[in-house]
């Protein structure tokens, strides 16, 4: 994943040099991209870590959770 950050940031920066117009919104819109594909695999990271700490009744079809669920927003910036 670092690798491919890394690329597009050679390709805005060779833009940038070479005055490319709107490039400002579109490396905007390219960063929100980023960011929401990045918080979407950690929520279902999140998620797998959780389920790994979930114990199951083996009497009953409910299970118990070990820790409480909370929902965090990350905001990257620049």
């Amino acid at each position: 994943m670092a690798e491919k950050i890394e690329k597009i940031q050679k390709i805005i920066d060779v833009f940038e040099i070479e005055s490319y117009s709107n490039l400002q919104i579109w490396v905007d819109e390219l960063d929100k991209r980023i960011s929401d594909i990045l918080i979407d695999r950690l929520e279902k990271r999140i998620q797998q870590w959780v389920r790994e700490f979930s114990v199951h009744n083996e009497d009953s079809d409910a299970s118990r959770s070990l820790v409480d669920t909370y929902t965090l927003k990350i905001k990257m910036q620049n």
